[in-house]
């Protein structure tokens, strides 16, 4: 770069994510998990492999958006750098069991074989599907959570042709997004009867700002039949959407 000012900050700026949002990381030498497509709910090659904990700024818990785009910077450089392609494989290994356990979930503590303590998120939420507080920092659903998840596998593989990463536990999570899409496709009215139908999913919290919760009881706003889209309980900014088949 000319501009030496500017090189400076890009020295310093590159490296951040690796510098100071890694707060753990294992290239899961010596274990291997199965390259065969397993169910839904197998539990084998649990927690295995590279694994990598990707914390958003100075909380100690990790959003499947946040750490897929803090890697973005880093995926072109994987195939030429083993240690960013194993921290990279990590990241998405890590967020396949967040996935597969808690699927809408945004943020997630520590994993279990991490040794790093759980913290609290000072919220009193009431949230269905119910979920382990020691395991997940906040449960609000999004589908760009989701949707990240599934890029962050799909830049590693177009950066480095690798598929290290496909093997039982990733299929696993992904019969998992596709379960979740299902259940937020269908319509709060039956088609056939016109019966209220209560949806999978449910958040109210104690919040005097109506961003922060859903309404009608934590449900949200009805959504129709035949639209061919997906409802999502949250933005990307984490504020409650009003009509949940939000169009970017």
């Amino acid at each position: 770069m000319e501009d030496k000012d500017l090189a400076r900050i890009f020295q310093n700026a590159f490296p951040n994510t690796l510098d100071t949002t890694v707060r753990w990381h294992i290239d899961g030498s010596g274990k291997k998990t199965t390259k065969t497509h397993g169910s839904r709910h197998t539990t084998h090659g649990h927690w295995e492999g590279a694994q990598s904990f990707i914390v958003t700024g100075d909380i100690n818990a990790e959003w499947l958006r946040d750490s897929t785009n803090q890697l973005v910077q880093y995926q072109a450089l994987a195939k030429k750098d083993k240690k960013l392609e194993k921290l990279i494989l990590g990241a998405i290994n890590t967020q396949v069991e967040y996935v597969i356990e808690s699927p809408y979930c945004n943020a997630f503590q520590p994993p279990p074989p991490s040794g790093e303590q759980p913290t609290s998120n000072g919220q009193d939420d009431l949230v269905h599907p119910a979920y382990e507080p020691s395991r997940i920092f906040e449960c609000k659903y999004e589908l760009d959570s989701l949707a990240h998840f599934l890029a962050l596998g799909n830049k590693f593989h177009k950066s480095t042709g690798s598929k290290e990463f496909l093997h039982s536990r990733w299929y696993a999570a992904i019969e998992t997004v596709i379960g979740v899409l299902d259940e937020q496709s269908k319509p709060t009215f039956d088609l056939d009867s016109g019966r209220y139908r209560r949806n999978e999913y449910s958040f109210q919290r104690r919040t005097v700002s109506g961003t922060e919760t859903l309404n009608l009881g934590g449900i949200g706003n009805p959504i129709n039949n035949g639209t061919g889209m997906v409802r999502s309980a949250f933005r990307p900014s984490d504020d409650a959407t009003i009509l949940g088949f939000f169009i970017p």
